[in-house]
């Protein structure tokens, strides 16, 4: 068989095991796409949903017998689609296209915290260094990635450090999808 054809079979596997949540994501691609209609803002939106469907099917599985070979891959979704997530919302709270834009902000920050750490190799908003650390946020050759693991609901999980609140927490990628479709107005929480 075809990769391309394999790859096509996981994303249709995975919204025909997931049919309910295939609806809400492109519920919620109509809703907020329609808000901005001369862009991708919808089929970014959709892309967003179809990857989460995969990554929970992928959860659902690991939660019940963990495979570490293929976290590496989930690890690896599931940071293009927090990254991707991050481009969204950072688009919807600047365009002012949210409803009760401040319920938004926690949200925005744990996805913030995840795709600075992911995507720079930096902490966010690293003016000072963390208490203790030996991270320069000066330095040319400052780095830092969040610690990473398999969350209990099968999920990856990223340990990222609040310089606002000075705290480490986990930040879970499934938690986080059920958050922003929850503040969409498109899933009970």
């Amino acid at each position: 068989m075809q990769l391309a054809t394999q790859i096509t079979n996981a994303f249709e596997t995975a919204k025909d095991r997931l049919p309910e949540l295939a609806q809400i994501w492109i519920h919620a691609a109509v809703q907020l796409g329609s808000k901005l209609p001369a862009s991708g803002l919808m089929a970014s939106i959709q892309r967003e949903g179809s990857l989460d469907l995969v990554l929970r099917c992928m959860e659902d599985e690991h939660a019940t017998a963990p495979d570490f070979f293929a976290f590496r891959y989930q690890r690896m979704l599931s940071e293009y689609w927090i990254s991707s997530l991050c481009g969204t919302l950072r688009l919807l709270r600047d365009r002012k296209l949210l409803k009760n834009e401040a319920t938004h902000t926690p949200l925005f920050a744990d996805v913030e915290l995840v795709r600075m750490g992911v995507d720079k190799h930096e902490i966010a908003k690293d003016r000072e260094p963390p208490s203790g650390s030996v991270y320069d946020p000066k330095g040319p050759q400052k780095a830092q990635t969040p610690p990473v693991t398999l969350w209990q609901n099968g999920s990856v999980a990223w340990r990222v450090f609040d310089v606002r609140s000075n705290a480490n927490r986990w930040v879970v990628r499934r938690d986080v999808s059920e958050r922003v479709l929850s503040l969409w107005g498109v899933m009970e929480a």
